[in-house]
């Protein structure tokens, strides 16, 4: 590579000229850039483009730049972000925790320093975009390590942007002179860093003070939506709506639980209208099944409501079933060695909670409203997906396998309750034989 020859050429000499040498790391970091941008990113490509910028940075700090090294003030907060972002990138491909920290805080480092000359230069729009990666990056630290305080600085970084944004989403409303294009631009950035402020204001109420913060990430979310329009960003809008039914979920937990049960679902529906199997399947099995979870749960607290309890019931198992049969094509669509795209979810899980699904429509429907023989199509249902859940739980060498040995006893049981000795024997007959001692011994 001619660059890199130059650069050989440039450290050798005693007397090198600098910004000739700031110049030739500058193509190559921009050479890598551009490989990075294109998508064929790649660990090595990322450590090449971090070396040539960070060789570059320090030169931009001792002496005045020449024309090609960008003699505008712009390029040290746009290089000290692209380092941000790279550092950020790098930690994906690092196999330990130790490692990915490390990359995350070289990162943040990065994107405070280029803020730093981006205020000093006033460049307003630039400290929007860096604020918003460096809540991005705080909040990834906040999976590894001091997670209530990453997540403050994530949010306080997401608030920062968000003043920019607003100031730019206005500026792009009221202006004469403003375009339908910078509009849009300005629109889409705003509720994307509404979006991700609703994200950490979600993860940082699971370490504490939940219902203000759910319901923080609640108002976030719904305020990316009024920036969101479904023909235009359909996935977008179908993910945000996703989002907002899991935020109304978890405030279920510890608040006006059916009411907010009832908002989750109305959430998730409107999600899968965009979230097809079709055109996003693994989107749309993970927004299913979080649909059955609704549903089931609406199903547990109706106990004083038989009907609707049933109701929420056979919603649930709908839901769960299409989460499941979405999942189970797309594993059988990997062709040639691919993997399928990862879940989002615990597809054991869906299997564990669809059999008990069936279970309490087996078990709990009164005599007159289901016939034997659908009582039966249940319960071998819930034989069924608990078996699926055993089996898969057992490979993965969870303890949740033992959770899910627990429901087939539940299942095999209720067999003998509805269907008599029959019942039972036929329920025997369909769990792996290895189990049957122990449970034979435990009926």
């Amino acid at each position: 590579m001619a660059i890199l020859g130059r650069i050989e050429v440039l450290e050798a000499q005693s007397q090198h000229q600098v910004e000739e040498l700031g110049n030739a790391y500058l193509s190559l970091g921009n050479l890598y850039r551009d490989v990075i941008s294109s998508g064929a990113s790649s660990g090595e490509c990322l450590e090449v483009a971090i070396a040539a910028y960070e060789r570059v940075l320090p030169l931009l700090d001792s002496q005045t730049p020449s024309a090609q090294m960008g003699a505008n003030i712009t390029l040290q907060a746009d290089l000290g972000n692209d380092v941000g972002n790279f550092y950020w990138m790098l930690s994906r491909f690092r196999p330990s925790n130790n490692d990915k920290i490390s990359c995350l805080e070289m990162s943040a480092n990065a994107y405070q320093k280029a803020l730093e000359q981006a205020k000093l230069n006033q460049r307003i729009s630039a400290q929007g975009t860096i604020e918003n990666n460096l809540g991005t990056v705080f909040g990834e630290l906040a999976r590894y390590r001091e997670p209530v305080a990453n997540l403050e600085r994530s949010i306080a970084a997401y608030k920062e942007a968000l003043l920019i944004r607003q100031a730019e989403l206005e500026t792009a409303i009221l202006s004469p002179g403003a375009t339908q294009e910078m509009h849009n631009s300005a629109a889409k950035a705003y509720a994307a860093t509404q979006n991700n402020l609703g994200t950490a204001y979600w993860n940082l109420a699971q370490h504490g003070e939940p219902v203000a913060h759910l319901q923080a990430a609640i108002a976030a979310y719904k305020e990316a939506l009024e920036f969101y329009h479904p023909q235009e960003q359909p996935l977008d809008y179908g993910m945000i709506h996703n989002n907002l039914g899991t935020a109304y979920w978890n405030l279920s937990q510890h608040e006006d639980t059916k009411e907010n049960l009832l908002l989750a679902i109305g959430a998730y529906q409107v999600a899968l209208m965009y979230r097809t199997a079709k055109v996003a399947p693994a989107q749309s099995a993970a927004t299913h099944n979080n649909l059955g979870t609704a549903y089931s749960h609406l199903g547990k607290i109706s106990k004083d409501e038989p009907a609707l309890r049933l109701q929420f019931f056979s919603e649930a198992i709908a839901a769960y079933t299409n989460a499941v049969d979405i999942a189970t094509t797309m594993q059988q669509s990997a062709t040639n060695g691919k993997t399928p795209p990862p879940l989002a979810f615990d597809i054991f899980a869906a299997h564990n909670n669809l059999g008990l699904a069936h279970y309490h429509l087996a078990t709990e429907t009164p005599e007159d409203s289901l016939d034997q023989q659908s009582r039966q199509s249940h319960l071998d249902a819930a034989l069924h997906h608990h078996v699926q859940a055993y089996t898969g739980w057992s490979e993965q060498k969870s303890e949740l396998s033992k959770t899910a040995f627990g429901y087939l006893l539940q299942t095999i049981r209720g067999f003998y309750s509805q269907l008599g000795i029959q019942g039972q024997s036929r329920a025997l007959s369909g769990v792996p034989g290895h189990l049957l001692p122990e449970i034979m011994s435990r009926l």
